[in-house]
């Protein structure tokens, strides 16, 4: 049945595709994904952060939906091949998506279309035309196989596709990359669905309530008279333990020994090879209101400098309150709002820091001073049921 659906989405017009059934649907693109060509190059390692697709879901009965990511509404990352520099990188360009999704299993299909041009310099090589299906299921070519993992109860998304690319016009190509050959694509992705998903005939009684913070790109920090830093958390997220919800206000506590953020490097990639501060996290609770998207969390954490293999002994004690409220903390240098009905917002906390217990430290940051943080955020929730009179997060 399933096939059926997805063969005629191809050829029949869209027309039958969009519907008064129809719902919004978001895909974002993960961060640990890896893309490989040929049987003797090495997986490329692909940061596809910046990727976002904008499409509709239309409703197929007993929990099926068919799919539709347009072009237009589409844009890839390129492939760097040297990250972070750009001058050798591979522009991607995909056409039209369109499949299916099964919100009873989590299990997906699209058809991707897309031709992947090759930039060294800003020479254009020639094209290289991939055709697949990406699935959450087992994908085979010549040499490659790759399995996916069906969306959980937060959106997120493992596809997979292995696809046979053939011969260019250019023999020096042909013959670098061994074409025709396999291309293999292992994609982490995020599908938001601020409308709501099409119901499940089984139901989802089963899900216990549930809520994941993710760290998007683009957070800043910022303490005493130092320059503002940019800080990437590398897609780090965290679930919360549901204590109880009243009305629409949930409250949240988040495992310290399950927030693993990623240190603020500040020179060079290896730590504690390089400079920067690791981040160790102690407690991180409060509510979050699903109708709002009004968040406050308690924070409390060490930061700890390192510098070229020495991890310093003391650390920097922080604790403040992030929130959504773009009033509350004070501070005219930083961004905070709302979660959206995407799950989007901004996290924005103020903190005094207290003076150390190193000289060194107390000196180096002028201790006691104020730290700040801005933290672009996304929140998921599941398996909770709230009455909102105005679009939500639920």
């Amino acid at each position: 049945m399933r096939h059926l659906i997805f063969f005629l989405l191809l050829f029949l017009p869209f027309t039958s595709v969009f519907g008064s059934n129809e719902k919004p649907v978001r895909m974002k693109l993960g961060y640990a994904n890896e893309l490989t060509i040929g049987t003797h190059l090495p997986a490329f390692p692909y940061d596809g952060r910046a990727g976002i697709s904008m499409g509709t879901i239309a409703d197929e009965g007993n929990g099926l939906a068919s799919v539709y990511f347009s072009a237009e509404n589409t844009v890839v990352p390129p492939l760097l091949m040297f990250p972070p520099f750009s001058f050798a990188r591979v522009e991607i360009y995909p056409n039209d998506l369109v499949g299916w999704i099964d919100f009873c299993s989590g299990e997906a299909e699209l058809d991707f279309d897309a031709r992947f041009v090759p930039m060294v310099f800003g020479i254009a090589m020639p094209e290289l035309s991939v055709v697949t299906g990406l699935t959450t299921g087992i994908s085979t070519g010549q040499s490659k196989q790759l399995e996916g993992v069906p969306m959980n109860g937060f959106g997120d998304i493992n596809l997979v596709g292995v696809a046979q690319v053939p011969k260019t016009d250019d023999p020096v190509v042909d013959w670098l990359l061994q074409l025709p050959n396999d291309a293999a694509t292992d994609m982490l992705a995020h599908w938001d669905f601020p409308q709501g998903k099409f119901p499940c005939p089984t139901g989802n009684s089963d899900q216990p309530p549930s809520v994941k913070l993710t760290i998007d790109p683009g957070a800043k920090l910022k303490i005493s008279r130092w320059p503002t830093f940019k800080y990437d958390a590398l897609g780090a997220s965290v679930e919360a333990v549901v204590n109880w919800q009243s009305n629409s206000l949930v409250h949240v506590s988040f495992p310290a020994d399950q927030i693993n953020i990623p240190p603020l490097k500040l020179l060079g990639t290896k730590v504690p090879g390089g400079i920067g501060v690791l981040i160790e996290t102690y407690g991180l609770q409060g509510t979050i209101d699903v109708c709002s998207g009004e968040v406050l969390l308690d924070f409390d954490a060490t930061f700890t400098p390192y510098l070229f293999g020495r991890i310093w002994d003391t650390g920097v004690q922080v604790r403040t309150q992030l929130t959504t409220d773009n009033e509350q903390h004070g501070s005219p240098l930083l961004t905070a709002s709302e979660i959206d009905e995407w799950g989007d917002g901004y996290l924005a906390g103020v903190a005094q820091v207290p003076m150390s217990e190193d000289d060194i430290i107390n000196r180096f940051l002028r201790l006691p001073s104020e730290a700040l943080a801005e933290l672009p955020a996304h929140i998921d929730v599941t398996g909770i049921e709230a009455d909102c009179a105005e679009p939500g997060m639920l």
